[in-house]
């Protein structure tokens, strides 16, 4: 039911990608997006009750995108700028929570390091992670890759959180003060950020699972930072 509820999600994501381009509002992509799932998510593989519920920030305003609320606005996008989209998706009372960030137009040198850091911050958590470890341990493994790249101080939140039966759940925390040890079959989010205030804000948030030898990935969908699926323009 959560692989259910991350391909449902990826209608969305797929909207995001189709839909984020120069002279459009926040809030008209990311109504886009909701409407995508809702339209497109009922009835697929059976799902009966399916709601979304996406927060759009863009350009300078993507580097406070780690706050409690971020909130959809009515910018205007512009050639250049990054978008953060959060997307909740609940399918039948299953939950993912999942983040993409894309640029409206050709990615500079800059932006494509960026991501590099935090595509090799989730893939050493992938690799990484097992049950067994602390909440704080398996922070630790995206929080090193962003420090030895030189972009420590900008990862500003945990590296992930619990989810399923609610959008956030408290168990477990991949956190730096979390001694909690983590079980197998705990489901939680990897979602490594960085947000410069001069620059904007990038995050790559998807949905795990913890097995026996390690951690399986729920949301299989495009990260890819540039709209027409290529890294760098």
């Amino acid at each position: 039911r959560l692989r259910l509820a991350n391909e449902i999600a990826a209608l969305g994501l797929s909207a995001f990608r189709d839909a984020y381009e120069p002279g459009r509002g926040e809030a008209e992509v990311a109504a886009r997006v909701e409407a995508a799932i809702l339209s497109r998510g009922i009835g697929y593989k059976g799902a009966r009750h399916v709601r979304a519920w996406t927060q759009l920030m863009t350009g300078p305003r993507s580097a406070r995108a780690f706050t409690p609320h971020p909130a959809t606005s009515a910018r205007r996008i512009e050639r250049g700028d990054l978008g953060l989209l959060e997307l909740a998706t609940v399918v039948d009372g299953y939950w993912s929570d999942l983040t993409r960030t894309l640029v409206a137009g050709k990615v500079t040198d800059r932006q494509a390091e960026i991501h590099a850091a935090i595509l090799a911050a989730h893939a050493q958590t992938m690799r990484a992670a097992r049950p067994g470890m602390t909440g704080a341990e398996v922070d630790a493994l995206a929080r090193a890759e962003l420090e030895r790249r030189g972009f420590g101080r900008y990862f500003l939140h945990h590296t992930g959180h619990g989810l399923g039966f609610r959008y956030h759940e408290p168990h477990p925390s991949l956190h730096p003060a979390s001694t909690a040890v983590i079980e197998e079959g705990m489901v939680s989010s990897i979602e490594p950020g960085i947000y410069i205030d001069t620059f904007g804000g990038m995050r790559l948030e998807e949905n795990i699972v913890f097995t026996r030898d390690g951690v399986e990935l729920l949301s299989l969908y495009d990260t890819t930072l540039s709209v027409d699926g290529s890294t760098q323009a």
